[in-house]
């Protein structure tokens, strides 16, 4: 599970586009051990339906950026809880009921943002390590280049 502090906002992309048009984009979460109820939230659509939609009036395809303000969950997220949450899309098929479709599911875990330091440190510890590796096989590289090139600049001895 990715770690994001009580106050994070986790941004989610999301696509879409269905057969009969994009009635409702809906998120779904769960505060797991704290509370494991399923809750949802509907996502605003006014801003995406007013700028894409076809002559129709239907909203066909959908890509929308969506903060998932942790502040604002209930219940809140306690330090340590595991968040499940996932979108569903839901269409505008009013012929034969509604399709469904819905994303993979993610987690992440709330910390502290003591540990979250920690852990973006760690991770740019992990980083320069790795491009110190890189410069010292780089250089490793240009000095077995500059040998070979001087071996053959040496005129040829018979």
């Amino acid at each position: 599970a990715a770690a994001h502090t009580h106050v994070a906002h986790r941004p989610k992309d999301a696509a879409a586009g269905l057969n009969y048009g994009i009635d409702k984009v809906l998120l779904h979460y769960i505060v797991e051990a704290q509370d494991p109820v399923q809750r949802t939230v509907e996502l605003d659509l006014g801003p995406e339906r007013a700028r894409q939609q076809d002559p129709t009036g239907v909203l066909r395809t959908l890509k929308l950026r969506h903060d998932f303000d942790l502040t604002k969950i209930q219940p809140m997220a306690q330090l340590g809880a595991v968040v499940e949450y996932w979108l569903e899309v839901v269409d505008a098929n009013n012929v034969s009921g509604p399709g469904r479709v819905s994303s993979d599911r993610y987690k992440l875990k709330v910390v502290s943002k003591v540990e979250k330091t920690e852990e973006l440190m760690s991770r740019l510890s992990d980083h320069l390590g790795e491009l110190d590796a890189m410069t010292l096989d780089q250089e490793k590289l240009e000095q077995r280049l500059g040998a070979l090139v001087l071996e053959k600049q040496q005129p040829e001895q018979n």
